[in-house]
């Protein structure tokens, strides 16, 4: 049971780089994209959680000191401080750092130099969270509060120039970091799926590979069925979520980079049972895979499919409309304009 929990807490983690790229490009409404990337942001903090609670429970021969919360099973109030200092010191690690970036952009300013502003920027996001893990607190969270405060106050007080390059240089770290994650995750997932233990090749037994496959089914299964549960209370919170929104958020719920993060870890802890650290990693791995390439292949098609957001039909009829004024104001300029010249 311990070994299927590590798992299942591994596996709750989502990655959904390709879905919301691909809902980018197919000119998908910002709601939708908003869903899905809060959903993989803001559940780090319960992941890690659970992910280092199970872990221990597994690497039953750890000494106490190397473990979060010591005991067989664990502590159930060392659990809930465990959780409270992830989930919210974060936030309020990322609120502070936002005051400090407030007070520190508004002296740059000053300076009228934009590459200072942008390394200001990039220093408060590489350094928050260094310093959030330092301090066991989720890094995460506390860079994506730092991200909601900075658009809220610290970008209307960098300039016009300091924000112009602050979007070029994120959007390129972005781009090669999103096409370095899939590189490594390849990687990662080919070895953990050739990987071989003491007692068997996994990915020579018939029988991992239909587990794996019904493990790919189930997971769905549930994300509708969690999906379910809390389309009222979204619809009463003003999202007004409708089936067709939710097969593309059901169908977007990819594995990725943080999977394969946790599974390293279980890989390489030498207190972990060598036939489960190869058995999570083999499904892990699987289950990464099986969701890029089927569902962040598809989503474009599964999209056009249901149409969640249909086009509207007089859209084209207000272009073809603006257009026209449009070439009638020019025309008109262009012939006063003639008018006035000596030339004519």
């Amino acid at each position: 049971w311990e070994a299927s929990l590590l798992l299942g807490s591994i596996l709750s983690a989502t990655d959904p780089v390709a879905v919301v790229a691909a809902l980018h490009s197919l000119g998908a409404p910002k709601k939708l994209a908003t869903l899905i990337e809060g959903e993989s942001l803001l559940n780090d903090g319960s992941a890690v959680v659970f992910f280092g609670v199970f872990l221990d429970m597994v690497a039953s021969g750890a000494p106490d000191s190397s473990k979060q919360c010591p005991g067989i099973p664990p502590d159930g109030g060392c659990v809930t401080l465990y959780f409270i200092r992830l989930a919210l010191g974060g936030p309020l690690l990322g609120g502070a750092l936002g005051v400090i970036l407030h007070m520190w952009i508004g002296w740059a300013r000053g300076r009228e130099s934009p590459v200072l502003e942008v390394a200001i920027v990039l220093v408060a996001i590489y350094g928050g969270f260094f310093v959030a893990e330092r301090l066991h607190v989720s890094g995460v969270l506390a860079v994506v509060t730092l991200g909601i405060f900075a658009t809220a106050n610290v970008f209307s007080v960098m300039s016009h120039e300091g924000r112009h390059a602050l979007h070029v240089v994120l959007s390129q770290i972005c781009y090669s970091c999103n096409h370095v994650i899939f590189f490594v995750a390849g990687m990662i997932s080919a070895r953990f799926m050739w990987s071989q233990s003491e007692c068997i090749a996994l990915y020579k037994s018939p029988r991992s590979w239909l587990d794996l496959l019904l493990l790919y089914i189930m997971l769905h299964v549930f994300r509708t069925l969690v999906l379910a549960m809390f389309a009222p209370m979204l619809t009463r919170l003003g999202y007004g979520i409708t089936w067709k929104e939710g097969g593309v958020l059901v169908w977007g719920g990819l594995r990725g980079a943080v999977g394969l993060a946790m599974g390293l870890l279980v890989e390489h802890n030498p207190y972990v049972d060598e036939r489960i650290s190869a058995t999570v990693a083999f499904h892990v791995s699987g289950i990464v895979l099986l969701t890029l390439v089927v569902n962040g292949m598809t989503v474009d098609f599964l999209y056009h499919r249901l149409q969640p957001y249909p086009p509207n039909p007089f859209s084209m009829t207000y272009l073809r409309k603006s257009l026209r004024i449009l070439e009638e104001e020019c025309s008109t300029a262009i012939f006063e304009r003639m008018l006035d010249d000596w030339f004519f």
